[in-house]
């Protein structure tokens, strides 16, 4: 960038400019898509259809199976992670433990609006 401005061509510059700023956005959008925030968002934009109650192990399984679909590197991603992940996102709305043949679930209430809304804060794609 400086050999640009020591030649004083504002073409040049304007050209390293606009080189850097593509590189500098390239790489913000490809950690953008490797997040685990974003990862995360983007299985439930897909999981979630309807305001309703989501079993937190389907959750959690739909999200590994999308994360190893999509060849994507977000490190260990356990129940316990992915629980405090869906509450600091705040995208769970209600946390309810049901007993479903004498096993505890975990369901969650999740709204499509919340998620989308949530998504569009982080910049999903």
């Amino acid at each position: 960038m400086a050999i640009g401005e020591a030649t004083a061509d504002p073409e040049i510059v304007k050209a390293l400019i606009g080189f850097a700023n593509e590189a500098y956005h390239a790489k913000t959008d490809a950690l953008n898509d490797t997040s685990v925030e974003n990862v995360i968002l983007r299985c439930l934009l897909e999981i979630v259809r309807q305001e309703d109650w989501y079993e937190f192990e389907a959750i959690h399984h739909k999200v590994i199976e999308f994360i190893k679909e999509n060849g994507l590197n977000v490190g260990q991603l356990s129940k316990n992670r992915l629980g405090t992940l869906l509450r600091n996102l705040h995208v769970v709305n209600q946390k309810e433990r049901r007993k479903i043949n004498g096993i505890k679930t975990v369901f969650h209430f999740i709204r499509p609006e919340t998620v989308k809304r949530v998504a569009e804060n982080y910049r999903v794609r």
